[in-house]
């Protein structure tokens, strides 16, 4: 009777290693293309998988773009992605794993989603569907990461927010690029004289926004919201901010550098079908303008949007 119980339990503990097909799906919130693009080109991968990452010396990696696949050779890692056809993709690990991908658009809501299948053992299905082991022990879950934080994707911190209602004094001018820098404070001196003589408050920092810039002079816009309305002066106004989605991107480092933010935030608008309803501005903590275009700076650029 013994020897019929242990057979039964060997049968069942070798029948685990039959491999059996896992299944998963995931979003990505990201655009098919921009997440496609990201799987096709070999030298993107450096950017998010985490072993190839951590290698400093780019040479230590190589890649090979054939027609229909793909190679990267590192030291402690090798990946091999076969492409079966838009959205397909077949990509192996070290020569020991498989998995197989198939990309979708979501039609709601403009993003990925990816269906991976692997093939193991039934006692690894089981650990692994217990654990709730969905994404990130396949090579896509270190792509999710990626794609879904901004401070790497696009190279800046950006976040959406809300904003309450504004009443923001205001100077308008066009300056020329030549005396920017003087000209500029000149007009920040006149917004601070201006309030001090109120007794205004000011209720949140400078804001300063490039209105339009020709080759040799640049229109702008320089306020600080304020607390109440007086009656305004000869270079001063008021105008309302209403309340509303915003978006903000941090940036840290010289001034005119600053225009990678410009550009990160419109590849961000564009990839979430955001329509920003007024121009940039930028906005000062430290109520200062930048003393020059090589100054470096702490700042952020604010975007109303619908």
């Amino acid at each position: 009777m013994r020897k019929w119980v242990v057979a039964a339990l060997s049968v069942l503990f070798f029948a685990g290693f039959i491999p059996v097909t896992k299944t998963v799906s995931f979003k990505i919130n990201a655009s098919f293309f921009n997440v496609y693009n990201q799987i096709s080109l070999p030298k993107k991968w450096m950017h998010w998988q985490s072993d190839l990452k951590g290698i400093t010396n780019l040479n230590d990696i190589k890649t090979d773009s054939a027609a229909e696949n793909l190679t990267i050779k590192a030291p402690s890692i090798s990946f091999k992605i076969i492409k079966g056809g838009l959205g397909n993709f077949v990509i192996e690990q070290n020569q020991s794993k498989k998995y197989s991908y198939v990309l979708m658009p979501d039609e709601k809501s403009g993003k990925t989603i990816v269906v991976v299948s692997e093939s193991i053992s039934i006692w690894r299905y089981l650990l692994t569907s217990i654990a709730g082991d969905a994404t990130h022990r396949t090579p896509l879950g270190d792509l999710k990461t990626f794609m879904e934080t901004p401070a790497l994707y696009y190279g800046f911190n950006i976040q959406k927010k809300f904003t309450a209602e504004k009443l923001i004094v205001v100077e308008k001018a066009s300056l020329s690029r030549v005396g920017f820098s003087e000209q500029s404070r000149r007009m920040l001196l006149d917004l601070n004289d201006f309030i001090a003589k109120n007794d205004l408050k000011i209720t949140s920092p400078l804001q300063l926004q490039y209105v339009s810039e020709k080759p040799d002079s640049l229109q702008i816009m320089m306020g600080f919201p304020v607390d109440k309305k007086v009656a305004s002066g000869n270079k001063v106004e008021y105008m309302t901010m209403p309340k509303g989605k915003i978006l903000i991107g941090d940036f840290n480092g010289i001034y005119k550098d600053r225009r990678k933010l410009y550009d990160a935030m419109r590849r961000y608008m564009n990839d979430n079908y955001i329509r920003p309803m007024i121009l940039p501005f930028e906005v000062f903590g430290n109520n200062k303008l930048p003393e020059s275009d090589t100054a470096k700076v702490s700042m952020q650029l604010a975007i109303p949007y619908m």
